[in-house]
């Protein structure tokens, strides 16, 4: 089991920084977010609370800069400070301070972090260079449904159990109805390499997206991965000039090992292999490859 949640995704930070611009020039996004994560079992999409101990549940608090404008920050809400224990980035070379929980059950993030509630994200520059800035984040209702916790189909829970070295495949996934208090929904599918501690996948689409293309050299004989598929309710607003969002998120994982070894070819099915090659060499010389989203 994991012992450390995963911060929301970084995919919907790069398209909101695109397309909204910030008063205070040196920061370009923040949000908060409650998450509940789950793990897919099998192939009829039996899932099971995923975290420490049953406990699935975990809350986050990020400001995004320009890299080299702030070096720390806090999370105000209720009367208590909390400052910054870590960093995240987004795909376009932002930094992030970040305020984030372990897993906890959802009873005692409810308790610790209500809803209805404003969070006053501080960030603060130790050189004095920037300003100290505050973002005020209203947290709303929880948005999350139950019902739509999301899935991968059958044949995509077992093209993942069953993967070999250099196979590509299209994963399919259950979509979801973002709650009508939301201004927007979005759906993501990220797969971490948990062997060598990156992220080799990542997409977003709106929240009726259901196919994924994954590449076939991102993979790695005798690694470990997680793939992770998000439901994501937004509430989307602004402070000072700061685009905001208030993120409910629904998360599953399916966990998937490929063979440290690839499997040799029966001597029959050499011939066959070495005239196709001609045919892939001359197929690659005709076509760039084109990098999974980050």
């Amino acid at each position: 089991m994991p012992q450390i949640a995963r911060a929301a995704p970084i995919a919907l930070l790069a398209l909101t920084l695109a397309v909204a611009g910030s008063a205070h020039a040196a920061i370009q996004f923040a949000d908060v977010g409650k998450n509940l994560e789950y793990l897919q079992t099998n192939s009829t999409g039996s899932t099971t609370p995923f975290g420490n101990g049953g406990d699935n549940a975990f809350f986050f608090a990020r400001v995004f800069y320009d890299s080299g404008n702030y070096d720390g920050g806090s999370v105000t809400f209720g009367g208590a400070t909390t400052p910054f224990n870590g960093q995240t980035f987004d795909c376009c070379g932002d930094i992030g301070g970040a305020y984030q929980t372990g897993y906890l059950s959802k009873a005692a993030m409810d308790a610790q972090f209500p809803t209805n509630t404003t969070y006053a994200l501080q960030v603060t520059d130790s050189t004095g260079t920037s300003p100290t800035t505050d973002i005020n984040i209203v947290l709303p209702d929880d948005l999350y449904d139950s019902t739509q916790i999301p899935t991968f189909s059958a044949g995509s829970f077992d093209a993942l159990n069953s993967l070999t070295i250099g196979q590509g495949l299209t994963i399919v996934t259950s979509t979801f109805a973002p709650d009508g208090r939301a201004t927007a929904g979005q759906t993501f599918l990220t797969v971490f390499d948990l062997t060598s501690g990156g992220v080799v996948y990542s997409e977003f689409g709106a929240n009726t997206r259901s196919s994924w293309d994954v590449g076939s050299g991102i993979f790695q004989a005798g690694h470990h991965y997680e793939a992770q598929l998000i439901f994501d309710n937004l509430v989307e607003s602004s402070d000072g000039g700061v685009p905001t969002t208030a993120r409910s998120d629904l998360r599953t994982d399916v966990l998937f090992d490929l063979p440290a070894h690839a499997a040799v070819p029966e001597p029959a099915a050499w011939a066959l292999m070495l005239t196709g090659f001609g045919a892939i060499g001359a197929t690659l010389r005709r076509r760039r490859p084109t990098a999974a989203a980050s």
